[in-house]
């Protein structure tokens, strides 16, 4: 009789139906130690970008800068963060001019799981999706929900500047409601 091996999380993530992942983030998926994963619907202003080791909104990406500040140095910001090894390892075609093609092809359609899914991590960091995420917020706001696929990494260290932009965030948006 043989003995039957349980699906890596990985693998689970793969054969899910309920959303479609790119090979490619599969493949950097495979080499990290994932616990589990659910599929959730968040606030896009509550997805934070962890880079460099800090964590902040993604307004202040240079992702999001490209779309809401017009000026060449905007731009090149852009270019460098484009151009950054980490950012060419799963995607070597981040130029400005595929960007242009993503915010006019992505403001025309809606925001589709089943053509990818937005990847982030247990502490709302995104993974994956980070220009759509940014688009989304530039065109909604940062109240509109989306859905996404969250990820729970074992090998991610904790960063404890995310619990305090999470509670500035939900004060910022108790204030609002209330005015």
């Amino acid at each position: 009789m043989k003995k039957r091996r349980n699906m890596t999380v990985v693998e689970q993530i793969k054969n899910d139906k309920r959303f479609y992942v790119n090979p490619i983030t599969l493949s950097l998926m495979e080499k990290r130690d994932i616990r589990s994963y659910e599929v959730v619907q968040i606030p896009v202003g509550k997805i934070r970008r962890h880079l460099d080791g800090k964590v902040f909104s993604l307004y202040k990406t240079d992702v999001y800068r490209y779309l809401s500040d017009e000026s060449e140095a905007a731009k090149e910001k852009y270019k460098e963060y484009a151009a950054a090894p980490f950012n060419q390892a799963d995607n070597p075609n981040r130029s400005p001019e595929e960007y242009d093609k993503l915010i006019t092809n992505f403001t025309k359609e809606e925001y589709d799981i089943h053509k990818g899914i937005i990847i982030i991590n247990q502490y709302n960091c995104i993974m994956d999706g980070q220009h759509r995420c940014c688009i989304m917020l530039k065109e909604h706001g940062e109240d509109h929900i989306i859905t996404v696929l969250r990820v729970k990494y074992g090998d991610y260290p904790l960063i404890g500047r995310i619990s305090i932009n999470n509670f500035l965030y939900n004060i910022k948006r108790l204030f609002r409601k209330e005015v």
